[in-house]
């Protein structure tokens, strides 16, 4: 027989706060993550969460595996949000114009999260409200790769196999990204490097919250290296979301995508994902959309998988693959890739970052030739490798 005694304390103070609310909404809101999801049938440009445009699919029953604890608002924040937010244990603080997040203080915990997100979701003046959870690139630590010093690294990026097999040289001689701008939502990027200096504009770090986006972690400035060689008059937007130990969320990847699409961004790349799903990020994806601008991720790094990580699974999204990882829509070089590294440094690594940020060079060429290029026009200009797979041809997609 339980008595109320066994009952902690906390848990009591936070059904008190959480029940009511909880009833008043639910008596007048319905969920507010089905009523946000646009409608295919109405000619919406994303239908949501399922199968992709030709062959990747979305795992509907996949859950965040790291919860932060904490929790994402998108919308507006008003005085009684802070309130209930703050007896439940959190600190809210804005992240970015529209998006905030409440950081668990004390006790709170994810149960808190949940019950916050549960009373504030779809209520009026919110957008919405979900638990955040991690993010990080398929390659982790990048403990699968290493770092070259300067000479040796350059002459081993200038002649890797990779540039060959995607046919860089002949592909430039048509078109080099020239007027593009692709955001690189990931680690920072090292401005200062040789071969990324005077290509890289001003961007923002949604890590230490200021407008530097300095990459201390080196995932970043490789992908953007590789940007630039599939795409060498291209320019890198960098939108910083990853932090040293190359750990990010969902609520920073989705202001990230909000600032690149603000500040212009033609392609966004994002290197990074996790299982799960994100309504903010899938909201800020199909705004993308919307605005023309073309969505690149990478598909992950686990061999066997059924699914691509997300975001590479939702509808629209590029879901960039090579020959390791997951199942995805254009096949890109992806093992033993060379890149440049922070402080003059190279680094060569294996994973669907890299591939990702090829695939990204290769939209910006196209986005060069034709402004209005979509995903479909992209995925019809390249020679499949098998059905429904398609392999990363520059020259292709510079015509």
């Amino acid at each position: 027989m339980h008595h109320c005694d066994a009952v902690p304390a906390t848990l009591v103070r936070r059904l008190a706060v959480a029940a009511p609310l909880c009833l008043a909404l639910l008596a007048g809101t319905a969920s507010a993550r089905d009523d946000r999801r646009p409608n295919a049938a109405a000619g919406d440009v994303n239908p949501g969460p399922g199968p992709s445009w030709w062959e990747v699919s979305y795992d509907p029953y996949a859950i965040p595996s790291e919860p932060t604890g904490g929790a994402c608002f998108y919308g507006s924040m008003d005085g009684d949000a802070q309130h209930i937010a703050s007896e439940l244990g959190f600190a809210v603080r804005e992240v970015y114009d529209g998006f905030y997040v409440a950081d668990p203080a004390g006790e709170a915990g994810m149960f808190d999260a949940v019950i916050l997100c549960t009373i504030l979701n779809g209520s009026d003046p919110y957008t919405g409200a979900e638990p955040d959870f991690f993010m990080s690139p398929p390659e982790g630590s990048q403990s699968n790769g290493f770092v070259l010093p300067s000479s040796f690294g350059r002459t081993q990026f200038l002649r890797q196999p990779a540039f060959a097999a995607i046919r860089t040289r002949p592909a430039h001689r048509s078109a080099t990204g020239a007027g593009v701008t692709v955001a690189v939502i990931d680690s920072g990027v090292d401005a200062d490097h040789s071969w990324t200096l005077g290509r890289v504009l001003p961007g923002m770090d949604f890590v230490d919250g200021d407008d530097v986006a300095d990459d201390v972690f080196g995932h970043g400035t490789t992908v953007a290296g590789l940007v630039l060689a599939a795409a060498p008059q291209a320019v890198v937007l960098p939108v910083r979301v990853l932090d040293a130990d190359g750990l990010g969320t969902a609520s920073r990847v989705a202001a990230g995508i909000r600032f690149a699409l603000d500040r212009g961004a033609d392609v966004i790349n994002l290197s990074l994902g996790a299982v799960g799903f994100s309504q903010a990020i899938h909201d800020e994806i199909v705004r993308a959309q919307e605005m023309g601008v073309i969505v690149v991720a990478a598909a992950g790094n686990v061999r066997g998988s059924p699914f691509p990580d997300f975001p590479a699974s939702e509808w629209g999204v590029i879901a960039a693959t090579g020959n390791i990882g997951a199942p995805g829509d254009v096949w890109a070089p992806a093992a033993n890739v060379a890149g440049p590294y922070p402080g003059e440094r190279w680094f060569r690594g294996t994973g669907t970052s890299f591939a990702a940020a090829l695939v990204s060079g290769g939209v910006a060429l196209a986005a060069e030739r034709s402004p209005d290029v979509t995903p479909i026009a992209i995925r019809d200009s390249l020679p499949q490798y098998r059905p429904g797979r398609y392999r990363l041809d520059l020259t292709r997609l510079a015509r």
